[in-house]
């Protein structure tokens, strides 16, 4: 750890804590312009705004400078959100009951699985409901159904309430994380997690499925991540990328106010066209997007209204959303059904070339 971490206030940070960056990390191009200056740390409203974003000019999207070195980047984790234990995949009742069996239906019939109960109409139903089809594939990713023995990676597992799910679904399951609190809850749930980074641990084309959910704009090399995916991944394996949108609605509306600029913690923010093509560069084909959950009203658009009244991103309770805040959620959520183009978040999913 750089700088003297015991004896620095929260949210000040050394001059050996923090470093410039000279060229786009999402495509390595030099020129950029100002975006957003003065950001404050969402989880730290009593901060003044320290952190300031520039946007590539080349492929348009942004990124924190100055930004916390890798060594010292935990600082900014220290009132991050708490872990809890992962919840069970099939809870008890008759409405749970039948929310699996459409959700199941629908999985079964078109990404391979072979879940019980199911049920093909009410799978029908799901993709009657706006949204349904997206909530249902959120399940599990988008992620196919495995091969015979196959075996899915969640980089950035957190609690691993992802893989327990998975694993009822007929993965062999592993993860990568960092956050020692929400090893113990995942191990507790016997999944094999490895502790920090994905590196050399994890064997050569040994797993048939990456999923990176909401991690990629935290590291400061996402190329580099992204090729150690691809490392692992075997020959016409899948990997699953989450990530939040520059374009969103919620970050027009709210500027650097925006609850998914979370400063220093999100290093790089992508546009759709700037992910596309990191994932062209780390070698990865047949890029595609799946149905994208919509979630302004429920998430973005009353955070972001919490950290514009000098809130943070987390008060207890969370104050309801102005009537016409309100509007502009719910517009947003219905323009997230037809388009992706300014949905909160991007999801792409792409392929490792081989068999």
């Amino acid at each position: 750890m750089t700088g003297d971490s015991a004896t620095t206030p929260p949210g000040v940070w050394a001059r050996d804590e923090i470093e410039h960056v000279v060229a786009c990390p999402a495509c390595a191009a030099g020129d950029s312009r100002p975006f957003y200056g003065g950001v404050c740390d969402p989880l730290r409203p009593e901060d003044a705004g320290q952190w300031d974003l520039s946007r590539c000019d080349a492929c348009g999207a942004a990124y924190l400078s100055p930004r916390p070195v890798p060594d010292a980047i935990g600082r900014a984790y220290d009132v991050y959100f708490t872990h809890e234990p992962p919840p069970d995949p099939a809870p008890p009742g008759l409405l749970p009951a039948i929310r699996r069996a459409g959700v199941n239906g629908h999985l079964n019939r078109h990404l391979g699985y072979h879940g019980r109960p199911s049920s093909r109409l009410l799978s029908w139903l799901v993709r009657l409901v706006p949204g349904g089809r997206a909530h249902a594939q959120r399940t599990v990713r988008s992620v196919p159904a495995p091969p015979p023995g196959g075996c899915i990676l969640d980089v950035g597992c957190a609690n691993g309430a992802y893989l327990v799910a998975m694993r009822a679904r007929g993965w062999r399951v592993q993860g990568v994380e960092t956050d020692p609190q929400a090893i113990t809850f995942a191990r507790a749930a016997g999944i094999e997690v490895v502790e920090g980074v994905l590196d050399a641990r994890i064997a050569d084309a040994s797993v048939d499925a990456v999923t990176l959910g909401h991690v990629i704009e935290h590291v400061h090399d996402p190329l580099a991540l992204l090729l150690e995916c691809r490392r692992v991944l075997r020959p016409g394996g899948t990997i699953w990328v989450a990530t939040p949108n520059l374009d969103a609605s919620g970050r027009r509306v709210f500027g650097e106010d925006y609850v998914q600029l979370d400063a220093p913690r999100h290093l790089v923010l992508f546009t759709r066209s700037a992910l596309r093509a990191l994932l062209a560069r780390a070698g990865f084909t047949d890029v595609h997007e799946p149905p994208v959950v919509p979630h302004a009203r429920a998430w973005t658009f009353p955070r972001s209204a919490a950290i514009r009244a000098g809130l943070g991103s987390h008060p207890d309770p969370l104050p309801p959303l102005p009537l016409r805040l309100r509007l502009r959620a719910a517009l947003a959520d219905l323009r997230a059904l037809v388009t992706t183009s300014r949905t909160e978040e991007l999801v792409l999913i792409a392929r490792k070339p081989g068999v």
